[in-house]
């Protein structure tokens, strides 16, 4: 199409040209102008139907999405909501009416949580009374007076925690003197 305008327009034609023939070049000129013109609307108006079902695809998904998290949050709470429950009563038992709760049943409640956050996912860094190398990524130092060395002995005094290999409480640590 481009090459046919350009020699529609070409100037190295050096024939005379009547004003019949100068009237069909521009008829003919206009026409194709004006048949370029529709694709043109044809092809804008494509891209913004396309432009329009992406955003409506993309709020489906987005809702989707949302609905998920909001599902797999409610099962969560819903797994850990007894154990709260349990624990804000011992609380109450504890603080106001000051009645004695059992070790026992606090550590079950504890349990109960632990295993509901490892089934999700979250895991531990070492376990308390553990000795290990020191490593600044995992562990970090009871003691800011007291320097440790990468590879240095330590004892885990808190445990830490991460979540898909990331660190999100590095293990509290202190130097192991044998």
């Amino acid at each position: 199409m481009i090459n046919w305008l350009k020699q529609l327009f070409s100037s190295s034609n050096s024939q005379a040209i009547s004003s019949d023939e100068s009237f069909d070049r521009i008829l003919t000129l206009e026409t194709a102008l004006q048949q370029l013109k529709l694709e043109l609307k044809e092809k804008e108006n494509t891209v913004n139907n396309l432009q329009i079902e992406l955003n409506l695809q993309q709020q489906k998904e987005f809702q989707q999405l949302e609905s998920k998290i909001t599902s797999e949050k409610q099962k969560n709470f819903s797994e850990i909501a007894s154990s709260l429950s349990q624990l804000i009563t011992q609380k109450y038992l504890l603080e106001v009416e000051a009645k004695p709760v059992k070790p026992e049943d606090i550590f079950l409640v504890i349990k109960r949580l632990i295993n509901v956050f490892e089934k999700e996912g979250l895991t531990f860094i070492g376990e308390v009374g553990e000795v290990t190398n020191f490593e600044p990524n995992y562990h970090q130092s009871l003691n800011s007076n007291v320097e440790i060395n990468i590879g240095d002995k330590v004892i885990i005094k808190i445990v830490g925690i991460s979540y898909q290999n990331q660190v999100l409480k590095r293990s509290i640590v202190q130097k192991f003197i044998e």
